[in-house]
């Protein structure tokens, strides 16, 4: 008898550890369904809001594009009005002037000037040497160049000319050739700098 108690003592233990550990088991199977469900809530809740926050900046962004263009279109009209007002003004004035006998007199004497301007380039040009016209002809390409008649160019003029004169340098020649016009090192190139340069680029590249 005492051997039948205890095997039915370690029967029902068995059956209870056993219903111990499927409780265990599935408490433990429900705990990590919920905590996938609850991480994929998470990872979803977290690319909503992203997209919401990224549409709401963008949204944002556009409002400020809008007010910055209504804001320059604005101001744009202003300037327009203001500087047509000011050039029919100018018209306005010079058609007047043009038009008195003042005006007249004027456009006589500044068509007179270079009439006789041309006529006396024209008669220089004939007692010029060859190397007084080839100076000639470089200064005034030069002066084209020189847009504040300062007589004097700077870098990226010095460009231009030497592209007009169908000279062509790199970044880095062009950055010597300045070093080597720019005598005094004033930053800016004369016209004799840039005559004496040009005689010897000559000479070098014949």
């Amino acid at each position: 008898r005492e051997v039948f108690l205890y095997h039915l003592l370690k029967w029902r233990s068995s059956i209870v550890m056993q219903a111990n550990w499927r409780g265990y088991a599935c408490r433990l199977g429900r705990y990590r369904a919920l905590w996938e469900l609850y991480s994929w809530h998470c990872e979803l809740a977290s690319r909503v809001q992203k997209r919401v926050r990224g549409w709401q900046g963008r949204h944002k962004a556009h409002e400020r594009r809008l007010k910055v263009i209504h804001f320059e279109h604005v101001r744009y009209q202003k300037e327009k009005k203001s500087i047509d007002a000011a050039v029919k003004l100018a018209l306005s004035r010079s058609k007047f002037f043009l038009e008195s006998d003042e005006g007249k007199e004027f456009v006589r004497l500044e068509k007179s000037k270079l009439i006789t301007a041309k006529r006396e380039s024209q008669e220089a040009e004939v007692e010029m040497t060859p190397e007084e016209k080839l100076k000639f002809d470089i200064m005034t390409v030069f002066e084209t160049f020189d847009l504040d008649s300062s007589g004097s160019i700077d870098t990226d003029e010095l460009n231009e000319l030497l592209t007009e004169m169908g000279i062509k340098l790199s970044e880095d020649d062009l950055t010597e050739a300045s070093k080597e016009m720019d005598d005094d090192e004033s930053g800016e190139i004369g016209f004799e700098e840039f005559y004496t340069w040009f005689l010897q680029y000559q000479e070098d590249h014949k």
